[in-house]
């Protein structure tokens, strides 16, 4: 019979595959040219355009990069390869497209390595073009911990996504608590949906608490005409996956095919419906909202004027009387993805002294692309009943 330590030291012993794989991924370290790059598409579905890319390692060998970054991450060298990756998306942005961004997979160790800043550093004022995508499930004793470094990525004008968020109501609490400005969709969930109505309606909540937040919503793994169309319809603006575009060393186009596909797909519910005015638009001198004198006191708003920041995010409403106007917080921005009768919803729930203040409506830089009036929504909706 085998002693309890000897079958103890058996199982948990590494496999000879995971040394050899920590072995390379030092080796690889120090000769960073042995990793390569692909670039995915994120398609920009009612635009149809590409709206940016997501960057996947490519790794030497058989094996596919999942195995070489877990045995990175058992062997302490994880946020070594994740900043390697960043590190060398950095470099592209010079000849990225404008208008574009990379998005770029990292751990959460790696989000809280004191070493992530000085990699972001190296991006200069092109930061704001990364996408920093969180894939890990986080522990609700790092939440804390996580947030915060995810506010150290967004001072430097980066973005955060986070991955495979329709892990129940754990991925559904975490949008919450770290408030992404891009949540992913699992592939998990999207492929099929049309035909699965538990992964549609699964979808829809993702969507739902992502819209809630202002955070843009990317559906992944694509591959089918009739989840795309669903998705679109239900309000989702972007999208990735074979359907649409495959992984490439080179930062590819749409093919013409793929253009055709979607022009026959409706995403931009808000804009379609003729809704938005363009508002005057008074400059604040400070990006800092807290700063700001808002007044609470509820009168029957008349719009007059938006107030953006310096970088022309709507941070304020200028309702009442020409003579008297007072500066009220934007209480909805809305994406033209958006669906009317969302919007609708969204409104309805707003606290009492700001349930029929205009709506704001931005791009997905969170820019200001019009606003439009509760009552401009219920004579649609009504409109809309009639026909």
């Amino acid at each position: 019979m085998s002693s309890p330590d000897l079958d103890m030291d058996v199982e948990e012993a590494p496999s000879m595959g995971a040394v050899v794989r920590a072995s390379r991924v030092r080796q690889m370290l120090d000769r960073p040219r042995m990793l390569s790059l692909e670039y995915q598409p994120v398609v920009d579905i009612g635009r149809r355009r590409v709206w940016g890319y997501e960057v996947l390692a490519r790794l030497p060998g058989d094996e596919g990069p999942v195995a070489w970054f877990a045995s990175a991450h058992q062997e302490g060298l994880g946020h070594r390869l994740d900043l390697l990756v960043l590190s060398r998306a950095i470099d592209r942005l010079q000849s990225l497209p404008e208008e574009r961004c990379l998005s770029v997979n990292v751990a959460v160790d790696t989000l809280l390595h004191p070493s992530l800043p000085g990699t972001l550093e190296l991006a200069g004022d092109q930061a704001y073009r990364l996408v920093l995508e969180m894939t890990e499930q986080v522990s609700a004793a790092d939440l804390a911990a996580v947030a915060e470094a995810l506010d150290v990525v967004r001072s430097f004008g980066a973005r955060v996504a986070l991955g495979d968020a329709a892990g129940g109501y754990a991925g559904l609490s975490r949008i919450g608590a770290l408030r992404p400005d891009i949540v992913k969709i699992d592939r998990r969930v999207v492929h099929g949906a049309h035909q699965d109505d538990v992964r549609a309606e699964l979808a829809e909540l993702v969507r739902l608490q992502a819209a809630r937040q202002g955070a843009q919503v990317v559906a992944v793994g694509i591959e089918a005409i009739e989840d795309l169309r669903l998705l679109a319809a239900s309000g989702v603006r972007y999208a990735q996956g074979y359907l649409l575009g495959r992984p490439s060393p080179v930062l590819t186009e749409l093919e013409p095919s793929v253009e055709a596909m979607l022009e026959g797909i409706d995403s931009l519910r808000v804009a379609s419906a003729g809704l938005m005015c363009q508002p005057d638009v008074v400059q604040a001198e400070t990006e800092d909202v807290d700063a700001l004198d808002f007044d609470t006191h509820a009168d029957p708003p008349t719009l007059v004027r938006v107030v953006v920041t310096p970088s022309k995010l709507p941070v304020a409403l200028l309702i009442g009387s020409e003579e008297r106007p007072r500066a009220v917080p934007v209480s909805l921005k809305v994406g033209m993805s958006w669906p009317v009768a969302e919007v609708a919803r969204a409104a309805a729930t707003r606290e009492p002294e700001h349930r029929y203040d205009p709506i704001v409506v931005v791009d997905e830089e969170g820019r200001l692309e019009g606003v439009f009036t509760v009552a401009d929504l219920l004579a649609h909706l009504a409109n809309q009943l009639e026909d």
